[in-house]
């Protein structure tokens, strides 16, 4: 479940007065530094973010068709350009970088979004390996199952578990996101996050 192929209305068509997005963002607000034309060093926070774009909000007024250098805190420097200014401190930005680069930037954005919500380290060497991690699956009926996360994304995790597991459709609850089981496996489930179950960091 990576968030490249997961992601459904990423900012990278937009135009005025229309959400043209391919691929889907996710809410997430973290501090950003950029560089503008110019060599003008701006700060901002990230609003929300996807496999090939994200939205923020800055002081500094960005123009549509600005090339721009960010630097995010645990994923490093990424060239955008900013494709849509939504109002004077908020705009939204392509990523222009190697489809190798992008995969790399999603990966990272991936982990770092679920990561503080399901308490997890990150212990991968391989930023494509799943996690060994243990966590606490909470039903809608007060019953709880400890499982073994295999894989997970942006938009959902894939468990592993010897417990009980919920039916099809079940909500469930993983440290601060909610969603709902939508898949069965061998000795596990699958459970699809909710758009709005992570509140934004402070």
């Amino acid at each position: 479940m990576s968030l490249d192929s997961l992601m459904m209305n990423d900012p990278t068509e937009l135009g005025p007065g229309a959400e043209r997005r391919r691929h889907r963002r996710v809410p997430w607000s973290a501090g950003i530094r950029g560089v503008a034309p110019g060599g003008m060093e701006f700060h901002g926070r990230t609003i929300e973010v996807g496999a090939r774009g994200l939205s923020l909000r800055t002081r500094r007024r960005l123009t549509p068709g600005d090339r721009v250098v960010l630097h995010l805190d645990e994923v490093g420097r990424i060239e955008a350009e900013v494709a849509w200014e939504l109002n004077d401190t908020d705009y939204t930005l392509i990523f222009r970088s190697t489809l190798e680069e992008q995969d790399r930037i999603a990966d990272q954005l991936t982990w770092l979004i679920n990561r503080d919500g399901l308490s997890l380290e990150d212990e991968r060497s391989d930023p494509r390996r799943t996690t060994p991690a243990v966590v606490v699956a909470s039903f809608g009926d007060g019953l709880v199952s400890s499982c073994t996360v295999l894989d997970l994304s942006v938009f959902g995790v894939a468990l592993a578990t010897t417990d009980r597991i919920p039916d099809l459709g079940e909500a469930v609850r993983i440290g601060d996101r909610l969603g709902e089981c939508i898949r069965h496996m061998d000795n596990g489930f699958a459970v699809g996050f909710h758009s709005s179950a992570r509140p934004a960091r402070p």
